[in-house]
């Protein structure tokens, strides 16, 4: 597994020039949006084989030693040592525009790589093809000791006119290890078998003898005939099948391994954190449905699969610890369509929020202004009614001993209770235009707070934006911490 590098190693932002002349717009623009997709695929999708397909890709189009530090850094994740160390070891030929830190860091990482690479030392009676877990490496006489990821390795050396041999060897990091093939001269060619099986991490065995581990890179060298193929995990019933090839022929095995009940190896849990709600999950190409609590599997690698409708399945192998909870976490990608219409449907909802917090600012600010505005002007006006009322009471001008025209003075209170009333009805819009500005001010505020975000799904934060930063910082890959270095073209 992976190490994380110390977190004080990691520099937080780094200007850089770049050393060679600018590629075209064009491939730099493509560069930079393969970068980016490959960051997503690794960062929050978790999956490393189509995060190393869009960096090699950013690479053949603008050979930016960040691309390759990265794809070194998903090298290391995906267990091929080998391929990380070539990487970068190139990294520290061509630095580029990397600083002396950024190169130390580099070198950091090439020395924990290292530490998972062995060799072997092959020799052959004849001329030959060596294939190591099913991948051709090298052809004898080689020149040198042959690289390969620490830990049991099935080693086949093939060489026409000749059976093919066979044998198992184990390497440690840092170690190196003889072998030697007599291989057998015969007329016949040999076969190939290409094994396939639901369960990553069983042994693959060819009449007893182990040829390597699923899944297979490669296919399995034999002698023409026929050979019993079994496929063994812990914890799973084996699976054997029996094939009889040519000379010369290729035949294919699919296997279906299923949990033995009455096993007792260690078990673990699986938790896993998924973006979207009702997600269904399959173990193994097993359909466990919808994903509601953590999944207690046997100890080892196991292929899970999330899905979602409207979203693209997201497809990894995820090391279960034995007696532990192994907790991972699913970025789920949406479709095209998918994330069209969140995005429609995010900005009109945001897009209402700010029509209904300003407007409802706006109103209510109105609202205060106005009833503020008639507070006076009812005072007065209450006060001018209150003088006519007077002059009703006894002794008043327009008293019932009075004898003056009372209707005058019904008049004058009629119009001393008109104007009240329009000053307080003026004053009552005001306030009930703030209640209603204050409601549309929450009610706005409350789609802005809760409403989705536009920019969930975009790639922004990922990547540095400014034109020429470079970044190092710690990333999670699935369930392994790792190293990003991020930037732009």
């Amino acid at each position: 597994m992976t190490r994380a590098l110390p977190l004080a190693a990691l520099l937080a932002l780094l200007l850089s020039t770049p050393a060679r002349a600018a590629p075209p717009e064009r491939r730099r623009a493509e560069a930079q949006e393969r970068f980016d997709r490959g960051l997503r695929l690794l960062e929050k999708v978790g999956d490393p084989p189509g995060a190393l397909a869009e960096f090699r890709r950013a690479y053949d189009l603008v050979p930016e030693t960040r691309t390759l530090f990265m794809i070194g850094v998903v090298y290391g994740i995906m267990n091929r040592p080998v391929d990380a160390l070539a990487a970068l070891d190139q990294v520290l030929r061509e630095p580029g525009s990397l600083t002396a830190e950024q190169q130390a860091l580099a070198r950091t990482r090439r020395a924990e790589q290292a530490q998972r690479v062995g060799f072997l030392q092959v020799t052959t009676n004849v001329p030959a093809i060596i294939e190591v877990d099913g991948l051709e490496v090298a052809r004898t006489p080689a020149p040198g000791a042959i690289a390969v990821a620490a830990g049991t390795r099935s080693v086949v050396a093939t060489s026409p006119g000749h059976l093919p041999a066979r044998k198992e060897a184990t390497v440690a990091g840092g170690t190196t290890v003889p072998l030697s093939f007599d291989l057998a001269p015969t007329d016949l060619l040999a076969a190939h078998i290409q094994v396939t099986a639901n369960l990553p991490g069983a042994d693959l065995y060819v009449d007893g003898a182990r040829a390597g581990q699923t899944p297979l890179s490669g296919t399995i060298t034999v002698a023409p005939g026929s050979h019993l193929v079994e496929v063994r995990r812990d914890g799973y019933t084996p699976a054997r099948r029996e094939i009889t090839l040519g000379s010369g022929a290729a035949g294919s095995l699919s296997f279906e391994l299923q949990e033995d009940p009455a096993a007792t190896t260690p078990r673990g849990s699986l938790v896993l954190a998924v973006s979207e709600p009702e997600a269904e999950v399959s173990v193994d190409g097993v359909r466990r449905g919808v994903y509601r609590s953590p999944l207690s599997l046997p100890a080892g690698p196991h292929q899970i699969a999330v899905m979602r409708a409207g979203f693209v399945s997201s497809e990894r192998v995820i090391e279960v610890g034995a007696a532990a909870a192994t907790t991972n976490r699913v970025m789920l990608t949406p479709t095209p369509e998918t994330r069209a219409a969140y995005v429609d449907h995010a900005r009109t909802v945001r897009r209402w929020g700010w029509i209904a917090t300003v407007g409802g600012a706006a109103l209510g600010a109105a609202g205060v202004a106005l009833a503020a505005a008639q507070w006076g002007p009812v005072h007065d006006a209450r006060t001018a009614r209150d003088e006519v009322v007077a002059t009703f009471q006894p002794g008043g001008s327009c008293s019932e001993t009075a004898g003056v025209d009372h209707t005058t003075c019904r008049n004058r209170l009629d119009a001393a209770n008109d104007d009240v009333d329009a000053h307080e009805r003026w004053r009552a819009v005001g306030l009930v235009g703030a209640g209603v500005g204050v409601a549309a001010l929450a009610a706005g505020a409350t789609l802005l707070l809760t409403g989705d975000d536009p920019e969930r799904y975009d790639l922004a934060g990922v990547a540095e934006r400014a034109r020429g930063g470079l970044a190092f910082r710690v990333g999670i890959a699935g369930t392994l911490p790792t190293v990003l270095l991020v930037g732009r073209f």
